[in-house]
């Protein structure tokens, strides 16, 4: 056997058993030989294979374009991509590998086809998961952050750069240093820390806009993998509106604490299925406990109330509940100092769709030194009073008799006594 036929034998053993689909073809396009995993690729038999032409099986281009493609081959090696049509008329990427050779002085082309359809399924939908990514990432309302262990950013939506002023391109050259000021850089370590051991992290930090003003942020990280390396993901949200809300809602509620204060009136909310409550600051001053005091609303404020009045009250709760009457009531505590007060409250009832009662809401005031004042009153329009029918009594009166008895009957009449006489002593008697 010659070197010849050696070579030859040896080229049809690795086409034989070659996995890749190889064909010979001649200038013209038309098969000269095949291989096994060419025609399964193809759905032919080998006969049928050596049957076809190039413009059998490739449906990318033309017969003239196949044609000068080939030509423009000759004595030359490519790799390109195109598109086969099976017998059965399905199409496959493939990827092909061509050598121009010479035998016998004739050019001939020696290919190699591999199906990439799964390939290129996966690179097609590898695309759209990240052109969705993309999509979503910039359009997202949150600021989105992508960036390494060490600080540096590597990847910024919208968001994140309009947030403090600056482009995409801008931010993503920047590190965390650029927008942290020395106080929130200073912890910067720290939350990375965390961030790496626990996987997750949700902070508040103030964060430097492009024109120098600070702003707060609120920060929501975790720990993701990228490319084989942990780096952190965190979105990021503008909360200055919120914190002036905050602090809105904190003046306020200290602007209601005073006047609560200045006026003696508290506002509380009992939740009635779970028996708990909740007061204000001058509510818990006004009964002088502690909020640990109130772990059963009903019981523990009844217990505070005078005896003499507690049934009453009692009463008016569970007729407030029950839809009877409004709860307005007057009633006496007595605080655990001993000290005695008279409280005024005034309440509403929350009702579910069913008309079952869910919460009951009101405040207290107060009332002692308008009480103890409406007594004095009370007392000194008495003695007025007293002291006006004495002195008509003394002029109307004929006798001492007369006099004594009129002065007794303005005694009990406005003295609010049940009896009162008067006795007469002689000076020969002392």
């Amino acid at each position: 056997m010659n070197e010849s036929e050696t070579q030859l034998k040896r080229c049809q053993t690795l086409m034989r058993n070659a996995l890749d689909g190889i064909h010979i073809m001649d200038v013209q396009g038309d098969v000269v030989e095949v291989n096994e995993s060419f025609c399964n690729m193809l759905g032919y038999s080998y006969e049928e294979a050596c049957r076809l032409n190039i413009t059998d099986w490739n449906s990318q281009w033309s017969k003239d374009e196949l044609l000068a493609r080939i030509k423009s081959l000759v004595g030359k090696s490519a790799r390109f991509e195109t598109v086969h049509r099976r017998k059965d008329g399905t199409l496959i990427n493939v990827e092909i590998s061509t050598t121009g050779v010479k035998i016998e002085g004739l050019d001939y082309f020696f290919a190699s086809s591999r199906d990439i359809t799964e390939r290129k399924k996966a690179e097609r939908e590898l695309k759209v998961r990240e052109e969705r990514f993309q999509t979503l990432f910039n359009s997202a309302s949150e600021g989105i952050l992508i960036l390494s262990t060490s600080g540096k950013f590597i990847a910024a939506n919208e968001s994140f750069a309009r947030m403090h002023g600056y482009t995409v391109h801008e931010i993503q050259a920047m590190n965390l240093r650029d927008l942290d000021p020395p106080d929130a850089l200073a912890q910067a370590p720290e939350r990375i820390r965390r961030i790496l051991t626990e996987g997750a992290l949700t902070f508040e930090v103030e964060n430097y806009h492009k024109d120098g003003h600070t702003f707060p942020v609120e920060v929501s990280a975790s720990l993701i993998m990228l490319d084989g390396e942990p780096v952190i993901q965190s979105f990021s949200r503008d909360i200055t509106e919120r914190r002036l809300a905050e602090e809105q809602l904190r003046k306020s509620q200290s602007s209601l604490n005073a006047a609560q204060k200045l006026a003696h009136i508290g506002s509380w909310e009992w939740d009635v299925r779970n028996n708990n409550a909740q007061w204000t600051d001058e509510t818990y001053q006004i009964f002088g406990i502690d909020k640990n005091d109130l772990n059963e609303h009903r019981e523990n404020f009844l217990d505070m109330i005078f005896s003499e009045d507690r049934a009453q009250v009692d009463q008016a709760l569970s007729d407030a509940l029950d839809g009877i009457s409004d709860y307005n009531i007057e009633y006496r505590v007595r605080l655990t100092d001993g000290v005695k007060k008279t409280i005024h409250a005034l309440a509403e009832v929350i009702r579910d769709e069913e008309g079952k009662p869910t919460l009951m809401r009101g405040t207290v005031q107060d009332i002692t030194e308008r009480k103890l004042a409406e007594q004095k009153i009370k007392f000194l329009s008495r003695i007025y009073a007293a002291q006006s029918h004495t002195n008509q009594a003394l002029i109307e009166s004929k006798d001492e008799a007369t006099l004594f008895k009129r002065i007794c009957q303005i005694v009990v009449e406005f003295g609010g006594m049940e009896l009162a006489w008067i006795g007469i002593t002689h000076k020969s008697e002392i």
